[in-house]
């Protein structure tokens, strides 16, 4: 036999050995993706939104819905309020959020800072930055 003919043979056994696998294998699906279903237009909790603008160096003006704006000077004080806040709406079925709001010239460090201090609450967070087209 030459080369030809044994690369034919051998070609063979490997297409024989693959549709051999294919018979024995199983193709039924193992798992299933359960896919969201439609929301239902109903809020099971009320949002209260707190908006966290860092303007300097260790300066929070804390405003949310209904309230006067507070300005905080420490991390301390920040953590504390939101602490407070926190605590208070527990029991009323009221979800927190926190969007934290860096002007451009806000070192990232505190920006981290109060993102640290909302994982630490367990509270919802998110960051908004301010239009950097209209400047």
């Amino acid at each position: 036999m030459d080369k030809s003919g044994l690369l034919i043979r051998l070609i063979d056994i490997v297409l024989i050995i693959l549709l051999g696998f294919l018979t024995i294998s199983d193709f039924s699906l193992k798992t299933q993706i359960k896919l969201p279903t439609g929301g239902n237009d109903e809020k099971k909790y009320e949002e209260k939104i707190i908006t966290v603008r860092i303007i300097d160096r260790q300066t929070y003006y804390i405003e949310e819905e209904g309230d006067d704006i507070r300005m905080v000077r420490e991390l301390k004080t920040l953590e504390t309020h939101l602490a407070n806040r926190k605590e208070e709406n527990r029991n009323k079925s009221t979800r927190l959020i926190v969007v934290v709001e860096p002007f451009i010239e806000t070192e990232i460090q505190l920006t981290v800072d109060v993102l640290d201090i909302c994982e630490r609450l367990k509270i919802d967070k998110t960051i908004s930055y301010p239009n950097i087209t209209s400047l």
